[in-house]
């Protein structure tokens, strides 16, 4: 059932293969901090290399594992979010935590080995093994309450879906992306389209996403796409989950069977399946686009770059973000729908979102949003960008 979302490009097969990999080679950890080593040492595989945080000094930092009950130790290189973590666990801000690893190793690892002894707590560890014995890459460093549910829980919630309402929606992969922070899959629709105005198609869609090294919970969002361009755009509708599974640590899930545990990831799994099945209406994209239309007739009446810039100010991004929204304006204005026709709230829509298409992987959903924001500015916000002199 999942393999008929599949694009012309195999985007999705590569997920499902991505997801279950690295599913087989997860464990977690719980362990008190008094039984972690930290040091900083020079790559000795590629695979720290790939995929450990390396400083500014070449070197890679690792937690090692003391051997204790049987178990042999074990070695785990950080990569760039575990790294991250594990210095605001101990009270260092990312700037202050890469210099010192960078500049004085010894040092750094010194007084996050007196940390773990003097501020003894339990943490979970989560890691993906590597082929060789008792080793890998620590993926996530996190509290011993962190409440897991993965990405195999989210694809199997859309299987569900997929297997009711959705079927007849033709839902295809646009793209699909797995990085050290988060899982994100982007589906439209080949049967729910409708023009905001002349030229101008867009089609429904929606977005999944999930951490499962505590870089935000479950999400569903309703996109609409603008087919000239295949930018996405996030609306409103949308709503963060947070991790309802029984937390792994804690004092009550120690009682907990494998059984009870699973039972609650199933019920998470349900309430995903419900919101994708919420989010795949038609009703919904027919008012998004019903804003489009509207945004059409939102024209700007100051100078273009003003208009630009007060965006950039509005929605409070870089200099640089704010030339790139030019650039998609730029790009907005020769697409089917908007070749001479006077710059709008929708233009401005499509220049934000046009961002993504060349955006990191973990910035996309946030340009999405930005576009979204941009069809809901209020009255006063949109006459500062609409009336720039």
């Amino acid at each position: 059932m999942l393999t008929s979302i599949e694009n012309e490009n195999g985007d999705f097969m590569r997920l499902l293969h991505t997801v279950k990999e690295q599913s087989a080679r997860s464990r977690d950890i719980i362990t008190p901090t008094t039984d972690l080593f930290f040091r900083t040492v020079t790559p000795s595989t590629e695979a720290e290399s790939r995929y450990g945080y390396v400083g500014e000094n070449g070197q890679v930092s690792q937690i090692i594992l003391e051997a204790s009950a049987g178990a042999p130790t074990s070695i785990f290189t950080l990569n760039k979010v575990a790294f991250e973590q594990l210095g605001e666990k101990n009270g260092l801000d990312v700037r202050t935590h890469r210099r010192l690893q960078a500049k004085y190793p010894r040092e750094h690892a010194a007084l996050h080995n007196a940390i773990f002894i003097k501020e003894a707590k339990r943490q979970m560890v989560r890691v993906h093994l590597s082929d060789e014995p008792n080793y890998g890459i620590a993926r996530g460093y996190l509290s011993e309450s962190f409440k897991c549910f993965d990405n195999a829980h989210v694809l199997k919630a859309l299987e569900d879906a997929l297997q009711s309402d959705l079927l007849g929606m033709g839902y295809e992969v646009m793209n699909a992306t797995i990085t050290e922070q988060r899982m994100y899959l982007r589906l439209r629709s080949r049967m729910v389209t409708g023009e905001a105005s002349k030229g101008d198609v867009m089609a429904m869609g929606m977005l999944l996403s999930n951490s499962e090294c505590g870089k935000g919970s479950v999400l569903v969002a309703f996109l609409i796409w603008t087919l000239a361009c295949t930018n996405g755009m996030q609306t409103m509708h949308k709503d963060r989950q947070a991790h309802l599974t029984s937390a792994r640590g804690t004092e009550e899930a120690r009682w907990l069977s494998t059984e009870a545990i699973e039972q609650d990831n199933k019920l998470m799994a349900l309430k995903t399946r419900d919101l994708i099945k919420a989010y795949g209406t038609r009703e919904l994209f027919d008012e998004t686009l019903e804003k489009m239309r509207l945004a059409a007739e939102d024209v700007v009446h100051g100078t273009v770059k003003e208009a630009v810039n007060n965006l950039g100010s509005v929605l409070r991004l870089t200099q640089s973000d704010t030339e790139s929204v030019m650039e998609g304006l730029i790009s907005t204005m020769q697409q089917p729908g908007f070749i001479s026709k006077p710059v709008s709230r929708a233009t401005l829509v499509n220049a934000v979102t046009a961002c993504g298409n060349t955006a990191d992987p973990d910035k996309v959903d946030e340009w999405q949003r930005l576009g979204g924001r941009v069809l809901e500015l209020g009255k006063s916000e949109w006459e500062r960008v609409a009336l720039a002199a």
